[in-house]
């Protein structure tokens, strides 16, 4: 009989692997990393596939509800709320061609963002928020400085929103090779921390259905030419924050019991 190599097979000569005969239904093969293995129950929903998932395991420690086994970076992302009188709201402006259209800012120009912690935030991390801008001047100078004032409480009448933290958020900007024209940039500050600076919140007091209300102010604007309106647009603002549970196991408080 010719010795015929296992790469080598193919169609009706393919055969199971080892111990399949002895299987039941629903069991896997769990290698135990010493070139060995045995086939146990798989525990439905326990092994991720495709997209965000592929590669993690879903572990229940029969308290929290379902949990990944790592963590995994999200966005919280913001739809601007703005101001529909004064001298302080930002315009409507044409950022590229004749119809995309986005916020241009002059300075001190404010808008409002709110954002909901879903039940997938891994709880005691901390979040980053970031903002989304671009200009469509042919020359630019000078520094972008987007202010933050934040507020947030606990939801599900367990605490009210306390005075704001707030910081900066600074490009210092050089000139249109570092700077494109239309160009997309993202920069993001830490917005809480364990032991909280007076710019952030406490992460210790992130849990899930809180809301965080956040005014965003243009206090400086970098000096831009040969676009229209020559102001900085602002295209979105996010918060990045990681998730490791596929949900909690209640709606309200206790969200983990």
């Amino acid at each position: 009989m010719a010795n015929v190599q296992h790469a080598s097979l193919t169609g009706a000569n393919l055969h199971e692997p080892k111990g399949a005969d002895a299987a039941t239904a629903n069991e896997v093969y769990v290698a135990d990393g010493a070139g060995s293995g045995t086939w146990q129950k798989a525990e439905e929903g326990s092994i991720a596939s495709t997209g965000e998932n592929q590669g993690r395991t879903l572990i229940s420690d029969g308290a929290n509800g379902a949990a990944w086994d790592t963590l995994v970076w999200k966005d919280l992302v913001g739809f601007p709320i703005a101001r529909n009188s004064g001298g302080t709201a930002p315009q409507l402006s044409t950022f590229r061609g004749g119809q995309i259209q986005e916020y241009s800012f002059a300075a001190n120009d404010v808008i409002g963002f709110s954002f909901h912690i879903p039940h997938d935030y891994a709880p005691g991390t901390d979040i980053h928020l970031h903002v989304h801008w671009s200009h469509n001047g042919t020359a630019i100078s000078g520094n972008m400085v987007w202010t933050y004032y934040a507020s947030y409480a606990k939801g599900h009448n367990q605490a009210n929103f306390p005075a704001e933290v707030t910081g900066p958020i600074t490009y210092a900007t050089t000139n249109i090779a570092t700077t494109p024209q239309y160009r997309h940039r993202i920069d993001e500050i830490q917005l809480s921390a364990a032991s909280p600076s007076a710019s952030q919140l406490d992460t210790d007091d992130l849990e899930v259905d809180g809301l965080i209300l956040v005014q965003l102010v243009a206090t400086t604007i970098p000096t831009i030419t040969g676009g229209s309106p020559n102001e900085p647009f602002l295209l979105t603002v996010d918060i990045h924050y990681q998730a490791n549970y596929i949900g909690t196991k209640n709606k309200a408080p206790n969200f983990y019991a």
